[in-house]
C-alpha cells in the first residue's frame, strides 16, 4: 500500500520522502543510484518486520494446539455464548479404566489379563488338589489291598489224593501270595521200577520220601527244590524230586498207584510258585 504525501505539484510516496529527508540532511542532493539502494534497504526492512509479525501470530495458536493434544480438555458454552473451560486432565477418571484392562506377561511369554491370569491360576490349583486327592486315594487302596493280602496266610493242603478238578477256583491266599509261572505241561509217575528205575526206593532227590499230595518232580533250574506250587485244577504241592525228561515248564506229579497215571494221562495247568 502506497502513503501519498504532496510535495509540490507531485505525489511522493513514504519511501521516496525519507529518502529525499535523508539527502536533505546531509545537505546534498540524492543521486538516482542512491535513490534505488535506499529504497531496497527500506522495502526489506518492511518484509523482515511483516514475517516476524506473522511468526508471533503464529506460535501461540501452535502451542495451544500441541498443549490440547497433550491434555484434552472439555469446554461447555455458557447461556450467553461464552466459553468456560470447565475440566482440566482427565487422567483421574481413565485410571480406573487402565487398571481394569491391565495385562501381564505369563512365563510363556503370552499376553494374558488378570482375569485370565487368576482363572489360569485356580484352574492350576484345583489340578494340584486332584492330583493330590487321586494320590491320597490310590495310596489308601494300595495300603487296604496289602492289609487283605497279608491277612490272607496261605495254608496247603498236602497228603490229599490227587485228582483233576478243571472248575476249582484258585484260593484267595494264593492270588495274594502266589506269583504265576505259567502254563505247565503235567505228567505223572509212581516209585514203581518201571517209573523210577534203580530210583525206585521211594526216596526222592530232596532226601524225603515220596508222598501223593504233596510230592512233584521239577527242574530245579527253573523251580528250586523246596519250593512250595500251586497247581491250577491238582492243589498244593512241594517241589521234592527230579526226572531225567522232566525239563523247563513241565512237572510229574507223584502217585501212589501206577494204574492211576495212564488215567490221568497228559495234562496242562497254570502253576504258582507261593512264597
Amino acid at each position: 500500500m502506497y502513503y501519498g504525501l504532496q510535495v509540490g505539484n507531485n505525489t511522493k510516496t513514504r519511501w521516496q520522502q525519507s529518502v529525499i529527508q535523508h539527502a536533505a540532511s546531509r545537505c546534498v542532493k540524492p543521486e538516482i543510484g542512491e535513490v534505488i539502494t535506499m529504497s531496497k534497504h527500506f522495502i526489506w526492512t518492511r518484509l523482515v518486520a511483516l514475517l516476524a509479525s506473522c511468526c508471533l501470530c503464529i506460535m501461540p495458536a501452535a502451542a495451544y494446539n500441541v498443549q490440547a493434544m497433550i491434555a484434552p480438555v472439555a469446554v461447555r458454552t455458557t447461556g450467553v455464548g461464552t466459553a468456560n473451560l470447565v475440566e482440566e486432565n482427565m487422567v483421574d477418571e481413565v485410571n480406573p479404566t487402565i487398571n481394569a484392562v491391565t495385562s501381564a506377561v505369563s512365563s510363556e511369554g503370552t499376553v494374558r489379563s488378570v482375569a485370565q491370569i487368576d482363572t489360569a491360576a485356580q484352574a492350576d490349583e484345583a489340578a494340584k488338589a486332584l492330583a493330590a486327592e487321586q494320590a491320597a486315594a490310590a495310596a489308601a487302596a494300595k495300603a487296604e489291598a496289602e492289609k487283605k493280602a497279608a491277612a490272607l496266610v496261605y495254608t496247603p493242603l498236602y497228603g490229599r489224593t490227587v485228582k483233576y478238578v478243571p472248575s476249582a477256583a484258585i484260593p484267595a491266599s494264593v492270588q495274594a501270595h502266589g506269583t504265576l509261572m505259567g502254563k505247565y505241561k503235567l505228567t505223572f509217575y509212581c516209585g514203581c521200577e518201571q517209573c523210577c528205575g534203580k530210583w525206585s526206593d521211594g526216596i526222592t532227590s530232596s532226601g524225603a520220601t515220596a508222598a501223593e499230595g504233596r510230592t512233584i518232580a521239577v527242574d530245579p533250574s527253573v523251580i528250586p527244590i523246596g519250593t512250595k506250587v500251586y497247581i491250577e485244577g491238582f492243589g498244593d504241592f512241594i517241589a521234592e524230586d527230579v526226572g531225567g525228561a522232566i525239563k523247563g515248564n513241565k512237572i510229574d506229579i507223584y502217585l501212589n498207584d501206577h494204574s492211576r497215571c495212564y488215567d490221568l494221562g497228559v495234562k496242562y495247568a497254570n502253576v504258582f510258585v507261593v512264597r
